[in-house]
């Protein structure tokens, strides 16, 4: 069995020769440059399709909020990028949930330099839309 996989190598082996024999010099180019082609096509493609891609954790974002949430994801050795000029974080998507979590665990992400609701306010405060519905429904009193 082994000897006549290795005869039918050797015909087809044989055969590619005659065939690459017979060619002329521009054929040959013309096969070098495919094959060549589609190495690199298949490269590209392996190469890109291995990347890791990013997604964006924050943006539009001041400076020094970006170095201290930059600072708190090294030291938890989550990979972080900041995007161009400084006003935006990106993390590998694999790695959002966590980052998001240990930034919770540390209250870096709750109050971004003094703007805007902190912590668990942002939850509990509703519009008067939501509370007047609530009441319609009689869910919650409003508040």
């Amino acid at each position: 069995m082994a000897e006549e996989a290795a005869s039918n190598f050797r015909d087809v082996l044989s055969r590619f020769r005659s065939f690459f024999k017979s060619l002329t010099l521009a054929k040959k180019v013309v096969l070098f440059s495919a094959v060549a082609v589609v190495l690199v096509g298949m490269a590209s493609s392996m190469y890109v399709a291995s990347r890791d891609s990013w997604t964006p954790l924050f943006s539009g974002i001041s400076n020094e909020d970006a170095a201290r949430i930059k600072a708190k994801l090294n030291e938890n050795q989550i990979p972080v990028l900041v995007g161009p000029g400084g006003g935006s974080i990106f993390v590998p998507t694999g790695w959002v949930d966590k980052a998001r979590l240990t930034l919770a665990q540390e209250r870096v992400s709750t109050c971004l330099s003094g703007r805007g609701p902190s912590g668990r306010q942002s939850f509990s405060s509703r519009s008067r839309a939501e509370s007047a519905w609530r009441a319609s429904r009689g869910a919650w009193s409003t508040s």
